[in-house]
């Protein structure tokens, strides 16, 4: 994979052949006598020339990664993203079961490097050199793992560049060491925090002790647990676009990090002291870099717990509430005023969201964001008009006096000028009700706490009361009154009630519900008035009555009723033929054109 040189040997043969007659095997010089691999070169190729093992993405690893992470494992298994990031997820795993299975394979060839990759690989460093330098905790916390996944496919990311060159070969080895130095520093500290729990926190506190006593940070403390890195073998952090183009830094002092390994690292074993002794020797020592005097670290802030939002408009709080507000949570949640402007983006929308955007450069610390802040979303008039504010603050007549009171001391606070102890007292005096302001007068006031006891006695006295001064007496309406008949608004009551002699008729349980309704409507004016007796008739003398005999054979049976009287027609069984009657003769159960009278229109009525 490397070119031989004039002897028939490879200068990386060369190399180890001269560093074992040294008995020297430090891991990072071969890193540095080693030369890029062909351009055809597979993952396997640069691994061996790097002496750093890769490790394999596991199914329950996918649920760490982020979202351009997850992109870059399917489409190295010749899938395409799609949907969301759960969709991806799963897509990941499913792709996985396909390459355990043997379906599809994994993409072993390197590829060219976009200039945004180097980039991306810039800020993944930082972010995991942060994130690794404030970790604490053990191995099994979901952080741990988080990180150490994460770290684990950017260094499996990294292994995948073409090195077309020298120098884009340095910089994929360097950037492979830096990752796999951070999976170091990170079981190291999650090995420490294990063993200061078990020891009481001895370890830590004599970790600290010997921080303390060589003057330097804990970053430096880690980084100088191992051998100095010549500084040809390290490329800085700088972007890798402005070194390919020559636009870099000529000199930078180089950083040494490289913590004592483990047994289960990536890397080859820590050689011996007397092998740090000599390559000390042989390599001139650098300074190193103190990070955490670089940037300082911002506090990430949950302010979507704060409930409390400033949009600009007229409905919304008011600059100074604000404000106000916000000096209470960074009190509360011990806040620093760096870290709340830092965050202070989360908590604007609208019309002040827009304004931070347009400004946000111009605010180096929180007096400038504060003063601007005013000047912008703050009513006009300003001393003045606060000061008028105060002076026209009065209580409502429904208001009690501890909002009064908590109202006016707001007030007070936001004045510019200090307002001596008998001006407060002589304002709240104004501004308080009139029942009050008598009494209140009388009194020998010295603050505004004095004030408020004394309001706060006079309206438990007033609420109290049996019959409050203020609460006017209702009057009965006329309508209310019992027993004023005379009056206009008189109403009585009268309910009309059901006859005695009604009797409750078996048609309404029927189909037919509307025959009830009609029914209380009709039996009002049906039974207004009694119906007459029934008086019983006397029966007619016996010598009247006909007298039954047993018939001859000529002779016809006689009727019951006598031979001068007629029986009445009787009318045919029908509802409605019952009710009808002939208007001539009066005849029941025939109209005027069915009787047989001489006055209907059928025989010529004139």
């Amino acid at each position: 994979m490397s070119t031989p040189n004039g002897n028939g040997q490879s200068p990386a043969t060369t190399s180890r052949q001269n560093l074992e007659g040294q008995n020297v095997e430090n891991p990072f010089s071969l890193l540095g006598t080693a030369v890029p691999p062909a351009a055809n070169a597979t993952k396997r190729d640069v691994t061996i020339t790097t002496g750093i093992v890769l490790a394999r993405l596991e199914k329950e690893q996918v649920h760490y990664l982020k979202e351009d992470e997850l992109n870059f494992e399917i489409r190295l298994r010749s899938g395409k993203p799609r949907g969301s990031i759960p969709i991806r997820k799963r897509q990941l795993k499913l792709l996985l079961d396909r390459v355990r299975a043997g379906l599809i394979k994994i993409r072993d060839r390197s590829s060219e490097v976009d200039p945004c990759e180097f980039r991306l690989v810039e800020a993944a460093v930082e972010e995991f050199d942060e994130e690794v330098r404030g970790f604490t905790g053990r191995q099994s916390t979901f952080l741990f793992r988080q990180l150490k996944v994460r770290i684990q496919h950017w260094l499996n990311r990294v292994s995948y560049w073409k090195a077309s060159s020298h120098i884009i070969y340095e910089k994929q080895r360097m950037t492979m060491l830096k990752f796999a130095t951070l999976l170091q520093r990170l079981e190291l500290h999650a090995r420490e925090w294990e063993e200061g729990e078990e020891n009481g926190g001895e370890a830590e506190e004599d970790r600290e002790e010997t921080a303390a006593a060589q003057n330097v940070g804990e970053s430096e403390e880690l980084f100088s647990r191992s051998p100095v890195i010549p500084a040809g073998n390290l490329l800085d952090l700088e972007s890798p676009v402005g070194t390919l183009s020559g636009h870099g830094r000529a000199s930078r002092p180089s950083i040494s990090f490289a913590p004592r390994p483990r047994s289960s690292s990536l890397l080859p074993p820590n050689p011996s002291r007397s092998e740090q002794t000599l390559q000390t020797a042989a390599y001139p020592s650098y300074q190193s870099i103190n990070r955490s005097s670089e940037r300082p670290r911002v506090q990430h802030l949950k302010t979507h717990h704060w409930n409390l939002k400033f949009s600009g408009a007229g409905d919304s709080l008011t600059a100074r509430s604000f404000l106000e507000r916000l000096a209470l949570k960074a009190r509360v949640y011990d806040v620093s005023w760096n870290d709340m402007l830092q965050n202070i983006s989360e908590l604007l929308d609208g019309v002040a969201f827009s304004w931070y955007l347009s400004r946000s450069e111009e605010f180096g610390e929180w007096r400038d964001f504060e003063v601007a802040f005013l000047e912008a979303f703050e009513n006009g008039g300003g001393r003045a008009q606060l000061l008028q504010e105060i002076a026209n603050t009065r209580q409502q007549k429904d208001e009690t006096v501890t909002s009064y009171m908590s109202r006016l001391r707001l007030l007070l606070l936001r004045s510019p000028e200090r307002l001596s102890g008998e001006v407060q007292v002589e304002l709240a005096i104004q501004g308080a009700l009139d029942k009050y302001r008598d009494l209140l007068s009388v009194s020998q006031l010295r603050n505004l706490n004095e004030v408020e006891t004394r309001l706060k006695q006079m309206e438990s006295v007033r609420v109290n009361r049996y019959e409050p001064e203020d609460t006017p007496v209702s009057e009965p309406k006329w309508s209310e009154k019992k027993g004023n008949q005379g009056t206009k608004d008189f109403k009585p009551n009268y309910k009309r009630k059901t006859p005695y002699y009604q009797q409750p008729s078996s048609f309404q349980s029927t189909y037919y519900p509307h025959y009830q309704a009609q029914q209380s409507f009709a039996q009002p004016f049906a039974y207004s008035q009694p119906p007459p007796p029934v008086v019983a008739q006397p029966a007619p003398p016996f010598s009247t009555q006909p007298q039954l005999s047993q018939p001859s054979v000529n002779q016809q049976p006689q009727s019951f009723f006598p031979p001068t009287v007629r029986p009445p027609e009787v009318a045919p069984v029908n509802d409605r033929a019952q009710r009808r009657h002939c208007w001539g003769c009066g005849r029941p159960g025939f109209t005027v054109r069915t009787c047989g009278c001489q006055s209907g229109n059928a025989n010529g009525r004139s």
